[in-house]
């Protein structure tokens, strides 16, 4: 499209407060035990000894929350993890300077000090299967994984076996390598929870996309840099180059 001439725009950035949103869900899901507990009262099987049917349960607070991806939705999560008085270490394809947390220069790095590892990655092809056996490993018996980026990022069937094996705590996916999915490796694992990649499907999130949406097409049409150009575009969108209307 930029050899052509044509600005490309995406709301990716509308509906990051959502997927942050989203992701804590399903990691207090997965840490809290909330879907098995829900099950359990659902067949009849509540006894006195709730506790020990599930292991201990840690707790999150005071826990290092380790966040793959700095972006949009990685500072989303950020801010609601403050909340939990969560420590955060991140990873990025670069330091921010915006942020005084811990920075690792690479995943395995981040999944030994973490309790708690978020997936927040873009879409790159780079990132295929980054979370795989060794770094499962890394994150430990007592770890919780949860992937709200590319179903890709995580290697499936090391998950299962991890899960299986207790190499990990516990695991939330919203997202999946193909969906929707129609495996069977993952579906009889009572420490994963899942979700049909909804994470930023609210009506709150639509509104801020439509918003954007209008966004770009009157700052376009008015002559000026749109708001939110693809990452391959971005310093073009702000040169005096970018594309006028005809």
């Amino acid at each position: 499209a930029g050899k052509r001439g044509i600005m490309v725009t995406h709301g990716a950035e509308a509906n990051a407060p959502d997927v942050a949103e989203m992701a804590f869900g399903i990691l207090l899901a997965s840490t809290r035990r909330i879907v098995r507990a829900d099950k359990m009262i659902r067949r009849g099987d509540w006894t006195k000894r709730i506790p020990n049917r599930f292991g201990a349960i840690a707790g999150m607070t005071g826990g290092k929350l380790g966040i793959l991806g700095l972006g949009a939705i990685g500072m989303e999560l950020a801010k609601r993890a403050k909340g939990f008085d969560l420590e955060i270490g991140y990873c990025n394809r670069n330091r921010r300077r915006d942020v005084d947390f811990p920075y690792f220069a690479n995943v395995m790095e981040l999944a030994k000090w973490a309790d708690y590892l978020v997936v927040c990655l873009r879409s790159d092809a780079s990132n295929r299967h980054i979370v795989n056996a060794e770094v499962l490993k890394a994150l430990g018996p007592r770890g919780h994984l949860v992937n709200i980026s590319r179903g890709w990022a995580v290697d499936e069937a090391a998950l299962a076996d991890a899960l299986r094996h207790n190499v990990i705590e516990g695991a939330a996916l919203d997202v999946f390598d193909e969906e929707p999915y129609e495996g069977t490796e993952l579906l009889g694992l009572d420490n994963l929870v899942m979700t049909p990649h909804f994470g930023g499907g609210t009506e709150h999130a639509q509104r801020r996309m439509t918003a954007l949406v209008c966004l770009n097409l009157e700052n376009h049409f008015a002559g000026k840099p749109v708001a939110s150009p693809v990452p391959e575009l971005r310093d073009w969108a702000n040169s005096p180059d970018a594309p006028t209307p005809r």
